[in-house]
């Protein structure tokens, strides 16, 4: 069965109040953002401690649509409180709000984010008609590595435990509190491209639309396809993002721009976004690598712009290179200079194709780590 064995074990957890939880625990209070696993935990039972009350269930409720697989943690809980302002709900709103700030502190994301906490919304195949809360189970996002995890610790709203097993999707809906992916990743492509401009490595944006003067070649990425990695079900969807790496057409000095790849969210499916990646006026000898990354929600953004910053430097001055020869040791640096705890799974590091070509079309072209699959072809943007 889906739902594995259950553990018997209540929590104690009462309702949610001014003066904190009616049982043991006192939620966000002393958890470090240090400790994930016990952030998660307490988070979780928060959520199931609030989901008793019928007004923020329903609201949840109005939420979880078939196809919805995220919903933003901080925006639930103000629309919450600011329909129903009551003591309580003031408390809990600011309870949340005050660990999500915490967290965008933590994730180097404060000025580019509103909102990073989220619900990750887990559907059974097929999805219910009828959502019955009974069944519903908030679930702990387990820590490590996938292949490390033997059971998914989750609760009903009841109280009571369960423990849910990794590697069989569950029957029954699951809500798993912890970061938005999608949100952090949007927000850190924000961050990480604007330290790159900061720095000189990306091209600044036209101050002022205006009309095009002469034609602009583009790589475009007609097809894409990741291996097949058996994510399990409680990681959720992919966030993929990758670095475009070249030379700046004028200068001796490298070009970088982070790409999002929004669409990019499991394994073994063929995507066709036929999305413009590379600009080949940004780069010069008409050359540039691309490199996958997956977001990771224990990312810092500054570490990983920190890291790209002194891997380039360090990449440039390498023997003394001409500038063309930098092109496949800046994707190379880039990889070495992120911290190993980043590689688990190979959830986070995907593949590099290297020395793409301006006006080549690219068929089932193979990433050189063996992870992805593309289809490239030449688009002119006219004038």
């Amino acid at each position: 069965m889906g739902w594995g064995r259950v553990v018997v074990c209540m929590v104690g957890l009462g309702a949610w109040g001014g003066n904190g939880w009616a049982g043991e625990l006192e939620p966000f209070s002393v958890v470090s953002l240090a400790e994930p696993e016990r952030l998660h935990r307490e988070l979780a039972l928060a959520l199931v401690a609030e989901l008793g009350e019928p007004a923020f269930r329903n609201l949840v409720g109005s939420q979880l649509v078939p196809g919805v697989n995220r919903i933003g943690l901080s925006r639930l809980v103000e629309a919450y409180a600011a329909r129903w302002p009551t003591a309580e709900h003031l408390a809990f709103r600011d309870r949340v709000l005050n660990l999500d700030r915490a967290v965008r502190e933590a994730h180097g994301l404060l000025a580019f984010s509103q909102g990073l906490l989220g619900l990750e919304v887990v559907w059974p195949r097929p999805a219910p008609q009828v959502l019955a809360w009974e069944t519903v189970r908030v679930a702990v996002a387990p820590q490590g590595r996938a292949r490390d995890v033997s059971r998914v610790e989750a609760y009903d709203l009841s109280g009571r435990r369960f423990d849910l097993e990794p590697n069989l999707r569950p029957e029954a809906l699951v809500l798993i509190p912890g970061i938005d992916r999608g949100e952090a990743k949007r927000a850190g492509i924000a961050f990480l491209n604007a330290g790159l401009r900061q720095a000189g490595l990306m091209a600044e944006p036209a101050a002022a639309p205006g009309p095009a003067t002469v034609p602009i070649h583009c790589a475009k990425l007609t097809r894409i396809r990741l291996k097949d990695t058996q994510e399990p079900w409680w990681k959720g969807a992919a966030e993929v993002y990758a670095f475009a790496v070249g030379i700046d057409p004028t200068v001796d000095r490298p070009r970088l721009k982070v790409v999002d790849l929004p669409y990019l969210a499991y394994a073994d499916t063929d995507y066709r976004p036929n999305q413009l990646v590379l600009f080949w006026n940004e780069y010069r000898f008409s050359a540039a690598d691309f490199q996958l990354w997956e977001q990771d929600s224990g990312i810092n953004y500054q570490t990983v712009l920190d890291a790209v910053l002194s891997a380039v430097t360090t990449a440039m001055t390498l023997g003394g290179a001409p500038a063309f020869a930098w092109i496949p040791g800046l994707a190379d640096a880039i990889i070495k200079a992120m911290p190993a705890a980043w590689f688990r799974d190979n959830d986070d590091y995907l593949d590099t194709f290297y020395t793409l070509e301006r006006d080549h079309t690219y068929v089932q072209l193979p990433g050189a780590a063996g992870n992805a699959v593309i289809d490239l072809e030449p688009y002119l943007l006219e004038p």
